[in-house]
């Protein structure tokens, strides 16, 4: 799949723009300005939107040497509650060939969880036979039935997109979905903003009104139709004493990762909660009331009030050192992660499902459930940390950081940062490679 070049918008277009909610689409004439320089980008994965070639237009597959005037395309839509065959029957395919393709697709394609609304287009000869038949799996997807020289053939291709750059902003009154609501944006964008600055800020318990966010991010169109959302390319949170950023770059490898504008990585070790959507019912003290034994005692953990069974998952990749029923602590699960540390999970309901000592886990896969095992007032997860034997306060502890950009890209990164920031009008100064972004 070729790569589509980044653009920025000309300058001023951001104000002109600004009263529909802060979204900036990108002009299209910044592809043709970089277009000819498109040799000169290094090789980016395929996506969502790159699986193969892209899809043939099915009115001209190709396939056979007919003249494509005398071929005949038939579209159809799935219907809810009707059979595979009986929508190409509904679509006026002959049904004396309807049998033979079902059979052709039936390895690839599961007739009983076709959705209503997926389209399908069957390309026929002047004879009637069957050319070709397309079916739109997605949005960016399409299963293709065709007829080679070397037999029938059926493979997942790519359908033509479109990927366009687009600035969002807005600002907290109540919460990040709501403000992303109000931007125009949906829960998919917000969901991956919150887990991009999920080693740095708790967005359950951390958010003020008056925060402020930015997110460039790739969108993806179909027929002119928005079907989905690419990759944040930067990132800004704003708080009244802090300013959190985020830049995708294409280093360690052509995956890419996030950097703050100085260069150091976005990903820690440790994200800043084991669970999410809840608030902290009570902190990490030297000295609290218990709430069931009424005696002063420390409180070495943070504790998470949710409901029975939340999710609780693992803040950074570890080995799980116990697991099993611990008296007051009820159900507990300890982890021991690198850097001397140890993470402990209180009062859980149950755990995971084949979770055993020994075995390791990874960053955010669940570990357990939240419950209000051993001495508990209620649900709630009580959640340890400990460093070099020590217990530390998980909300304030510095968890290491995950590695540097090396110096050597820094002055390719410095442009790039500056261009998604609108501070310069090209991704690129002679002499330098240029940086682009794919799905």
């Amino acid at each position: 799949m070729s790569l589509l070049p980044i653009c920025r918008p000309a300058e001023g277009l951001r104000k002109r723009f600004g009263r529909w909610g802060g979204n900036v689409l990108l002009s299209s004439v910044c592809v043709a300005l970089l277009a000819a320089a498109r040799d000169t980008l290094p090789e980016m994965p395929a996506g969502g939107v790159g699986m193969g070639r892209p899809a043939a237009d099915a009115a001209a597959p190709g396939a056979r040497s007919e003249d494509a005037a005398d071929l005949r395309t038939v579209r159809g839509v799935i219907r809810a509650g009707v059979g595979f065959t009986e929508n190409l029957a509904l679509a006026g395919l002959d049904p004396e060939i309807i049998p033979s393709i079902a059979q052709r697709l039936a390895p690839a394609l599961d007739f009983r969880r076709l959705r209503a609304g997926d389209r399908f287009t069957a390309v026929l000869d002047p004879g009637g036979d069957l050319v070709s038949l397309t079916y739109e799996k997605g949005p960016l997807e399409a299963l293709v039935l065709r007829s080679t020289p070397g037999g029938w053939t059926t493979q997942l291709e790519a359908l033509p997109a479109e990927t366009r750059i687009t600035e969002v902003r807005g600002s907290i009154r109540s919460s990040l979905f709501e403000a992303m609501d109000r931007a125009g944006e949906s829960d998919a964008l917000t969901i991956a903003f919150a887990e991009l600055f999920a080693w740095d800020i708790d967005f359950a318990h951390e958010l003020q009104p008056g925060d402020s966010f930015r997110v460039v991010v790739e969108k993806v169109y179909r027929d002119r139709r928005f079907v989905q959302y690419g990759r944040i390319l930067a990132a800004e949170y704003r708080q009244s004493d802090d300013r959190h950023e985020a830049y995708f770059f294409p280093w360690p490898d052509a995956r890419g990762d996030y950097f703050t504008a100085e260069g150091r990585a976005v990903r820690a070790s440790f994200l800043r909660s084991p669970i999410s959507y809840t608030r902290i019912s009570s902190g990490f003290s030297g000295a609290r009331l218990h709430p069931v034994l009424k005696r002063v005692r420390p409180h070495l953990g943070v504790d998470f009030a949710a409901p029975e069974g939340t999710p609780v998952w693992a803040p950074a990749d570890g080995v799980v050192i116990a697991r099993g029923r611990d008296g007051e602590s009820g159900n507990r699960i300890a982890l021991r992660h690198g850097s001397g540390y140890e993470t402990h999970y209180l009062h859980l309901s149950r755990f995971a499902s084949g979770l055993k000592i020994g075995d390791r886990v990874g960053q955010k896969e669940v570990i357990g459930y939240v419950g209000a095992t051993g001495l508990a007032t209620g649900p709630h997860l009580d959640y340890r940390v400990r460093r070099g034997g020590m217990w530390v306060n998980p909300v304030t502890e510095a968890f290491p950081r995950a590695e540097q950009l090396p110096g050597e890209h820094a002055a390719r990164f410095a442009e790039y940062r500056a261009w998604l920031d609108g501070e310069t009008s090209s991704p690129h100064t002679p002499g330098t490679t240029k940086v682009a972004a794919a799905r």
